[in-house]
């Protein structure tokens, strides 16, 4: 259970390494093309599209830290209470719903 658990672990840990180097190419390209994306200098819609990819990221380590976090529970422990489900279900369904709230131009 040790050797699987350190598997899962570590396979976990590069594919969020590997999701958060795209995020970075991504932004680095968008910079490229408009040097004054996500600056005050900014047309409204250029600012809106960097808020949504900001909070994409975000939202996006978030769920993926409580997957995590159910993923370990699951494997240390025989017996999984069905709450720490519960609130890993309630959580990703908050950030989902933020982020879906920040795709709302004002």
């Amino acid at each position: 259970m040790d050797e699987q658990l350190k598997l899962v672990l570590v396979s976990w840990g590069t594919i969020g390494i590997i999701a958060l180097s795209l995020a970075l190419i991504a932004w680095n390209r968008m910079k490229k093309k408009n040097p004054n994306f996500a600056t005050l200098k900014a047309s409204p819609q250029e600012q809106h599209k960097a808020k949504i990819f900001v909070m994409g990221v975000l939202c996006g380590v978030l769920l993926y830290a409580i997957v995590l976090m159910a993923i370990v529970a699951t494997m240390c422990y025989k017996f999984t209470p069905w709450v720490i489900y519960g609130i890993c279900a309630f959580w990703s369904i908050m950030v989902i719903a933020f982020f879906v709230g920040c795709l709302r131009q004002k």
